[in-house]
């Protein structure tokens, strides 16, 4: 003898249930077999009823789903957000070193003029300690503007994966497009493309699902089950 069974979860919280069995009898005169199915249905009409808490299971499977997601979505706005302002971040730093160069240049040259003025005597030497003065403060500022190219070329190779020793040096300028959106349509764009506005929104969703299937477990245990059915087929 051999039975073999299956049970379908109906979208209404109820079950269907179909067994099908074989028996089989082998004789002298001749072998029989014998092949029954049996299903019957059983539909909770208060407790688990309804489709919000018999689809409930798949819905709060698709809310998670939906939710991994947009939380890698999340992740991935973070690190291109990251990466752009660092770019640019390093760009600002370079274009701050070729200023500071070019003004540590032109000190060195006023330095250069104000010494020749001292040995002509058109000027007194006192002029010296200020342009010299001048000269540190460009010195520093230089040093200060390579020191800060260095930092954020660092930061910028560890967001990229890159190793320490790779220099870079950035040759794309920054294009700023004009900003020509209302108030109605950024609101509109944010609704879509925030990834946390979603993720709350899917939160609520849940809330007010696990709130119904809260509800509907304290309702009375009332199912209906009608007599199973039978089909029986006999073959000598």
């Amino acid at each position: 003898n051999r039975t073999v069974g299956v049970t379908l979860q109906l979208p209404t919280g109820g079950q269907l249930a179909l067994t099908k069995s074989l028996s089989a009898s082998f004789a002298q005169a001749g072998d029989s077999y014998t092949t029954e199915t049996t299903y019957g249905i059983t539909q909770p009409l208060l407790q688990g009823g309804g489709l919000t808490v018999g689809m409930a299971p798949l819905t709060l499977a698709k809310y998670s789903e939906q939710n991994s997601v947009l939380t890698l979505k999340s992740t991935l706005n973070s690190l291109v957000t990251q990466v752009i302002t660092q770019y640019r971040a390093y760009l600002l730093a370079q274009r701050s070193l070729e200023i500071a160069e070019l003004s540590l240049q032109r000190s060195r040259k006023q330095m250069g003029v104000t010494q020749a003025l001292i040995e002509a005597g058109r000027q007194p030497e006192v002029e010296l300690i200020q342009t010299q003065t001048a000269l540190a403060n460009q010195e520093l500022s230089y040093h200060t503007a390579k020191n800060s190219v260095d930092s954020e070329r660092l930061t910028f190779l560890s967001l990229l994966r890159l190793d320490e020793s790779v220099q870079l040096k950035l040759t794309e300028p920054v294009k700023i497009a004009p900003f020509r959106m209302t108030v109605d349509q950024v609101l509109k764009k944010t609704y879509l493309n925030r990834p946390d506005y979603l993720q709350s929104l899917i939160s609520l969703k849940t809330a007010e699902l696990e709130k119904a299937i809260a509800k509907n477990d304290k309702l009375w245990q009332l199912d209906f089950s009608p007599e199973d059915r039978r089909v029986r087929w006999f073959k000598e």
